[in-house]
């Protein structure tokens, strides 16, 4: 089950794809995100609260495969559905995320990690239900 399936959506969202002036925190893998590094930011107003993510560039590629399977993911709260679904789905390459992301990407290329979420098989076969 998709942690997003229970979720209030959001009652003013804005997504952003910047590039950082100063350094910041992914808010889902908790790397740094360094000077001149491409990062998404979201500022969202849930349940008469504002508040407002940023997400590394990595963490953003992974975000594309909650996108498709699932409709999206909480901020905050991807390595724990991460987790949830590589325990329900068993695939490596949803593992291998997994272990890659708890681990801040670290000398990982945000290729490899779109490369892994397109090999998926769920995230495939879920894009090609919709193109059918």
């Amino acid at each position: 089950m998709c942690m997003i399936d229970d979720a209030d959506m959001a009652q003013v969202y804005d997504s952003q794809h910047l590039t950082a002036r100063k350094a910041h925190t992914c808010d889902e893998c908790g790397r740094e995100i360094g000077p001149g590094e491409r990062y998404n930011r979201v500022r969202g107003l849930w349940d008469g609260h504002w508040s407002v993510f940023k997400t590394c560039a990595h963490c953003d590629a992974l975000w594309h495969w909650f996108d498709v399977v699932c409709g999206g993911t909480l901020h905050g709260g991807m390595g724990a559905d991460l987790q949830d679904h590589w325990g329900e789905y068993g695939q490596p390459n949803l593992g291998r995320l997994l272990v890659m992301m708890n681990d801040k990407w670290r000398g990982r290329d945000v290729e490899q990690v779109r490369d892994l979420v397109r090999s998926n098989r769920l995230y495939r076969d879920v894009r090609a239900a919709r193109a059918a």
